[in-house]
């Protein structure tokens, strides 16, 4: 075993730079492409989920025109409100306001009364939906929702910009 071990030793120390020196330097370069390799994954998944949370609060954005319009359509046609599709806009317009929160802190500063139309839009919106009763008040519905497609739209644009430019 000493002679394996001195052996070792001799090939460590030989040549003009020692073969420790290259075992250290390999060693090194190994530890800096694995953390290098760590942060870079770290960077695409923080990436990816806001991406994904931007990406999420768009498609819940549409999906309230697609409910809004099936909403007032009923309630013409049946000359009353029907409470499933009222909560489900209620529902949309809550999901709505708390991924505004999850995106909120990628929006730049400059931009940020942007979201704070739409999130006031949002809360518009509600009170809104509330006081529907039947036809006669689908006039100041259809206003607030008008007005929130104007935010929305403003926000898209804000929105397409943190998502890299791909579109949505």
């Amino acid at each position: 075993m000493k002679k394996a071990t001195g052996a070792v030793c001799n090939w460590l120390k030989s040549t003009d730079t020692p073969r420790w020196w290259l075992v250290l330097m390999l060693l090194a370069g190994a530890l800096v492409t694995t953390g290098g390799s760590y942060l870079m994954d770290g960077y695409k998944r923080a990436e990816d989920l806001r991406s994904a949370q931007v990406l999420a609060l768009i498609d819940s954005m549409t999906q309230f025109y697609v409910q809004a319009v099936a909403f007032s359509s009923e309630v013409q046609q049946t000359k009353h409100v029907p409470i499933d599709a009222r909560n489900a806009l209620t529902r949309n317009l809550g999901e709505q306001f708390a991924r505004l929160n999850l995106v909120e802190p990628y929006i730049p500063v400059e931009q940020k009364q942007i979201l704070e139309r739409y999130r006031q839009s949002i809360l518009k919106m509600q009170g809104t939906l509330q006081a529907v009763e039947g036809p006669e008040q689908l006039g100041p519905f259809f206003a607030d929702a008008s007005r929130l497609l104007v935010a929305r739209n403003r926000l898209n644009a804000v929105l397409l910009t943190l998502n890299g430019g791909r579109p949505t």
